[in-house]
């Protein structure tokens, strides 16, 4: 009912859209730009061609995979809300809007609260959870943010290499139309308002390198500090520049990056109060590739049920969205002014937000501190890349169900958020038979097989048969390190029964 009341309230939105709507200021969008979705066909595609000549407006990209998205370059002193509507009238697009701009969700340091301790990490059960599991080496996370300190020596060995490049030719070995970008790309205007496009992720701002640690801090390496997940693929996309702003069309370039070079999981700890159909799509394309998406709640001591924040409202089911709590268990709050924002519609849970140590931005060996909902996105991120290697058959819905009931449900967090609970990286992480066993059954005239489809790995499972659903009779016992699916033949005595199940001891 959630995901159908979102697209409803999502709808009216639109239909309320002519040109820019009265509440947007003209510094929330970027002058001379419009994104546009071409109408499909061969003929208005043309005609659409003919149009931006005419009007001498120039394309300065264009996202295939994410509908076709343009972004267009207006000449200089043209109204964007004008031609918005010129567009629209045109009937060659479906959609026209502004470039929004898009904020880090972040505050700066407290001082006062500088203590050199990671209790965060115990206040989601992560000791726990590394008993059952700490390496995702496999999953790639894709940070969509300020980019990386990528020399820092918590972080070096736990970044993605583009397979397909090759470091310091200058070349685009990988036919991907970026050069050089090894261990991922960015796209962002700099404070001087130059574009800026390639494969240089170095971090200006600090923000995504602190997230990156939280996520994914080289574990049980004897410095610093650890992530969540000890190791990880992490994917540098650099959209927000020197002092934390960015744009919708730079965060669509890099969601299609994300999806075209194999992220299972994107961490988004940024958002706008500007609703964008571009940014919508983009999204709707990672949900379809399969994609989990962790985005912040946002940091203006508001109910996001009442002023929506994007891209946690579009209420997609591979989108998670994530609220900040304090050390004493309560939402976070700075001032009367910044907090952790809540939405018992539209938030999912909590995670440590308050005087977060992580890896900084100013030498190789720096650390720092910071509070906001930027940084509890990062905890739940680093619990699912976890989740995902643990169980690597879970889609992304699956993921979020997971994390999401197995959360620890807190007084302070009921009515203030959908599940009313804070992370729990244990909880999440053990198995749920329910859950995550599946099994089918094919036989033959010579033979007869179950095959395992769902299961957890490294953990002892139970085949049962049944002739009448109330006697169960154990078979064997397996505990498989391969990841489903897994056959086993059935010996010829247990050709009779009608039923079969998988358990847990």
């Amino acid at each position: 009912m959630h995901w159908i009341g979102s697209k409803i309230i999502l709808i009216s939105l639109l239909l309320g859209m002519v040109g820019i709507p009265e509440a947007i200021r003209a510094d929330d969008f970027r002058p001379r730009q419009l994104l546009v979705k071409p109408r499909a066909g061969l003929n208005p595609a043309l005609r659409l061609r003919q149009l931006h000549a005419q009007n001498q407006h120039r394309v300065v990209r264009q996202f295939q995979r994410l509908g076709g998205w343009q972004l267009i370059e207006l000449q200089e002193g043209e109204s964007v809300a004008e031609k918005i509507r010129a567009y629209k009238a045109s009937g060659l697009v479906e959609f026209a809007e502004p470039n929004y701009r898009l904020y880090a969700a972040a505050l700066p340091d407290d001082p006062a609260v500088l203590n050199g301790s990671q209790w965060a990490l115990t206040n989601i059960a992560a000791p726990a959870g590394w008993n059952l599991i700490h390496d995702a080496s496999q999953v790639i996370v894709a940070v969509i943010d300020s980019g990386l300190r990528v020399t820092h020596l918590d972080l070096l060995t736990n970044l993605w290499t583009n397979p397909g490049e090759i470091a310091g030719d200058n070349l685009d070995n990988d036919g991907d139309n970026y050069i050089d970008d090894i261990h991922g790309f960015a796209s962002y205007y700099n404070i001087a308002g130059d574009r800026v496009v390639g494969g240089d992720v170095t971090d200006t701002y600090g923000h995504g390198t602190h997230i990156a640690g939280i996520i994914g801090g080289v574990g049980n390496n004897g410095f610093g500090g650890t992530g969540v997940a000890w190791r990880v693929k992490l994917m540098a996309l650099k959209f927000l520049n020197e002092v934390g702003d960015g744009s919708v069309e730079d965060a669509i370039a890099c969601i299609d990056y994300a999806i075209a070079h194999g992220a299972k999981i994107i961490n988004a700890s940024w958002n706008g109060a500007s609703y964008s159909r571009s940014l919508e799509d983009a999204f709707l394309a990672a949900r379809n590739a399969g994609v989990l998406v962790v985005t912040a709640a946002g940091n203006e001591n508001r109910d996001n049920d009442v002023i929506p924040m994007y891209p946690g409202q579009f209420g997609f089911d591979n989108i998670l969205v994530v609220t900040a709590n304090a050390r004493n268990e309560s939402i976070w709050k700075s001032s009367s002014t910044y907090g952790a924002n809540t939405g018992k519609n539209s938030i999912d849970l909590a995670a440590p937000g308050e005087d977060i140590y992580s890896t900084g931005i100013f030498s190789d060996y720096s650390f720092a501190r910071k509070n906001g909902t930027s940084f509890s996105t990062a905890f739940v991120t680093g619990a699912a890349a976890l989740l995902s290697a643990r169980f690597p058959h879970l889609t992304a819905a699956e993921l979020r169900q997971r994390i999401t009931e197995s959360v620890d449900v807190l007084p302070a967090f009921v009515g203030k958020t959908r599940t009313g609970g804070r992370l729990n990286l244990a909880k999440a992480l053990q198995t749920n038979p329910a859950f995550d066993l599946r099994l089918a059954f094919e036989r033959s005239a010579t033979s007869s097989e179950i095959i395992y489809q769902r299961y957890p790995l490294f953990s002892p499972l139970i085949l049962e048969s049944s002739t009448n659903l109330t006697t169960w009779s154990a078979l064997r016992t397996n505990t498989i390190n391969i990841p489903p699916p897994w056959t086993q033949p059935i010996p010829t005595s247990n050709h009779s029964a009608l039923f079969y199940r998988l358990r847990s001891p």
